[in-house]
């Protein structure tokens, strides 16, 4: 059968990539009420700065095929589904420092498609992001292990990097081979 994934659709997703990028959604948030507690604003924006990088630099680029497949499967559908409901939560938890880009944000995906959408009932969602609740950390997203995993790759990558630039080989070129060697079982 064929699946069609609509904005606001939840879908629990078995994607190693998927289940990081929603357990380091809660890291985030976990930091960010840590920090906003304490009046450690200034802690804060760095974190958020941290976390567009993941969100574009790591999983967006290599979920990339995920979200062009011609076929409408359920890998896509997940993929679709975690970054809308990773992008809705991070645009409350972005409006106290960015209002007007995190409105802007807020209004794209959960506005327009619940008024352009009506057909499919979808939840009445507040009128802006301002009139959201604050995300919370949810425990049953967060996964310490899978984030020290993706952590072991990234440092893999940034040395291979360092490497490449070292020896003036370019990040587009392939290498015949590489060797990773891992100080522990874990990693």
């Amino acid at each position: 059968g064929q699946l069609t994934w609509r904005p606001g659709d939840a879908r629990v997703s078995a994607n190693e990539l998927d289940r990081w990028i929603l357990s380091d959604l809660q890291a985030l948030l976990a930091k960010v009420q840590t920090e906003m507690e304490s009046y450690r604003l200034y802690n804060v924006v760095p974190e958020l700065v941290r976390f567009v990088d993941d969100l574009t630099n790591w999983y967006i680029r290599r979920s990339r095929r995920r979200f062009w497949k011609s076929e409408d499967d359920g890998d896509k559908n997940d993929a679709y589904a975690t970054l809308y409901a990773v992008l809705v939560d991070f645009s409350k938890a972005l409006a106290p420092f960015l209002p007007f880009l995190a409105e802007e944000i807020y209004q794209i995906l959960a506005r327009e498609i619940s008024v352009e959408g009506a057909q499919h009932a979808a939840p009445a969602r507040p009128v802006s992001v301002h009139h959201c609740d604050f995300p919370v950390f949810n425990p049953a997203l967060h996964d310490d292990a899978l984030n020290a995993k993706m952590d072991l790759v990234r440092e893999a990558v940034e040395m291979g990097r360092a490497l490449r630039a070292e020896r003036n080989i370019k990040n587009r070129q392939p290498l015949r081979r590489l060797r990773v060697v891992a100080r522990t079982e874990a990693a």
